[in-house]
């Protein structure tokens, strides 16, 4: 009995001495960190997080920026025309318990090339309301919940393991969806779209339909809102599962296993293929 008292004894000194050392910069454990590098001619940001709340502020700037505040470590590093920004958390951190992390990256307000985000957990977020003017920005989330708002690029492209995704607007000349599980939801999007939902939820409200819609559903559920004046022609194939289309048609055809029709000119395509889920088009 002595010797189990003994042993809390020895592992809870060890763990109060690791949490106390952690406050020190010299054992490269500090709890708070800043980082940065010239965004001059830079073309690409990458971002690697997880376990941190982290969030994107645009601001009047020449350098990329990034300020750690709580457990962890965080380095910005340039590489050619790229800059990396990693945050760690090393193994005693993973003892703080519940104590908040917060992760903030400075960029240029005029940068407007491509931005790579990759999210192990957490929450990730862009701050302000102005709308965020970039070239090609690819997110892929392992977990946790991501919020965008007025986004505006040449290319979208997600891949989606799990967690919450929310994108008040979306303007894109494509944007490619690949969710594996999780939600992902879209409140205003403009451009050409193409999804694969192999589980999980995506919902989409169109705020213009100028481009084609291609829907791979393996599994899931899938809600898509036309607005009221799309030309479109629509082509739904299901093996199992729904598929509901209520939308105004000019010719409309239901079979067991397709429905089809056009309205007005059938300017845009809009495909679908269900092996299993739910689909609602309204």
């Amino acid at each position: 009995m002595k010797k189990i008292i003994l042993l809390f004894l020895v592992i809870t000194g060890l763990y109060l001495a690791f949490t106390s050392f952690s406050q020190f910069s010299w054992l490269g454990l500090g709890a708070n960190g800043k980082e940065k590098a010239s965004a001059e001619r830079v073309s690409r940001i990458e971002v690697n997080v997880s376990g941190v709340e982290t969030t994107i502020i645009q601001e009047e700037r020449d350098t990329v920026e990034a300020v750690l505040d709580g457990k962890g470590e965080v380095d910005v590093k340039k590489n050619g025309r790229t800059i990396k920004v990693d945050y760690k958390r090393k193994w005693p951190h993973w003892f703080g318990g519940f104590e908040k992390t917060e992760l903030s990256i400075y960029i240029p307000q005029d940068y407007d090339k491509d931005l790579d985000i990759n999210l192990g957990s957490g929450d990730f977020d862009f701050a302000g309301n102005e709308p965020i003017k970039l070239r090609d920005v690819s997110l892929d989330m392992s977990s946790g919940d991501v919020m965008l708002g007025d986004l505006q690029v040449r290319e979208f492209e997600l891949n989606g393991a799990s967690g919450e995704l929310f994108i008040s607007s979306l303007k894109a000349e494509e944007a490619d969806l690949e969710i594996s599980s999780g939600s992902t939801t879209i409140d205003s999007l403009e451009g050409k779209l193409e999804a694969g939902i192999a589980s999980g939820e995506l919902g989409i409200k169109m705020k213009k339909l100028a481009a084609p819609i291609d829907l791979d559903v393996s599994s899931g559920d899938v809600q898509l809102d036309l607005p009221d004046n799309a030309s479109f022609t629509l082509d739904a194939q299901y093996s199992s599962g729904d598929i509901h289309a209520d939308v105004p048609m000019n010719q409309k055809e239901v079979t067991d296993n397709r429905i089809s029709g056009i309205n007005k000119e059938g300017k845009h395509e809009i495909k679908v293929d269900v092996s299993s889920g739910d689909v609602s088009i309204y």
